[in-house]
């Protein structure tokens, strides 16, 4: 089984024996998957393809469509596997959000979770490397759910970041994803999931996601406001009060909330 699964490799499948009177279910396609790691997010299960060979001419290839399984229940793409198959699961070329979070919350999804690193530049308060998890993020409604699971996103690494800069152009931002067929660049536009609630915009993240928030030109007033109203706004701005203040001295710092 090759391509985008946990873990790539040879493996020996052994049938079910709790069938009735005591039959062997052969292995399927989605045992194999889940056996090797599960899916990575960057998979596209409408495009698997098994390689078959035959005893007289060229090998078969037979294409899968595990996203019909997922959605309506079709069976009959996960198939029965016969000696020396092999299983490609190809690079998406698009990511879907929304079948994203369907793989994620199947036993097709990746067999191990844990918080992927991820690099945050641009205008955020605190660019670097972070360690993201979806959990503990209670006041973020657009956290993506598997069963107990808060599966971390790109509010959640901005968040980490100690939110963004009032110069943040959050309709631009580039996620950079290395998959195994190379990089993979994905625009997201922060302002769609803010005015219409689209949460196809806010990805689940893997493990060395690249995000960058460039710098807003022009920004207008209305989207200054909404942004710092957001949750992936800082909740805190340190500011400096200088002249004739009351309750405090001179240049004082003051630390007061960001969307004041």
């Amino acid at each position: 089984i090759l391509g985008e699964v946990g873990k790539p490799g040879t493996y020996t499948l052994k049938g079910d024996s709790g069938g009735t009177a005591g039959r062997v279910t052969p292995p399927t396609l989605t045992e194999a998957i889940k056996i090797a790691g599960g899916s990575t997010a960057s998979a596209d299960l409408s495009r698997i393809k098994v390689r078959r060979n035959t005893r007289t001419g060229p090998g078969q290839t037979v294409p899968i469509n595990l996203l019909n399984l997922l959605k309506a229940g079709d069976f009959g793409q996960d198939i029965i596997l016969q000696d020396g198959d092999t299983i490609l699961l190809p690079t998406a070329n698009e990511i879907n959000s929304t079948n994203s979070t369907l793989v994620a919350a199947s036993n097709l999804g990746p067999q191990a979770i844990s918080p992927p690193k991820v690099v945050v530049v641009g205008e955020v308060n605190r660019p670097g490397t972070y360690t993201v998890t979806g959990a503990g993020n209670t006041t973020n409604n657009n956290t993506q759910l598997t069963g107990t699971v808060a599966l971390p996103t790109v509010t959640n690494a901005i968040q980490a970041a100690a939110g963004i800069k009032p110069t943040a152009d959050i309709r631009q931002i580039q996620l950079i994803r290395t998959t195994r067929t190379g990089e993979q660049k994905i625009a997201l536009n922060l302002f769609k999931l803010l005015q219409q609630g689209d949460t196809s915009q806010d990805i689940i993240l893997q493990e060395g996601d690249r995000i960058y928030i460039p710098i807003a030109q022009n920004p207008s007033a209305q989207d200054v406001d909404l942004v710092a109203s957001s949750t992936f706004s800082p909740a805190t701005i340190k500011i400096n009060v200088i002249g004739e203040a009351a309750g405090g001295a001179a240049g004082t710092a003051r630390e007061v909330p960001s969307n004041t």
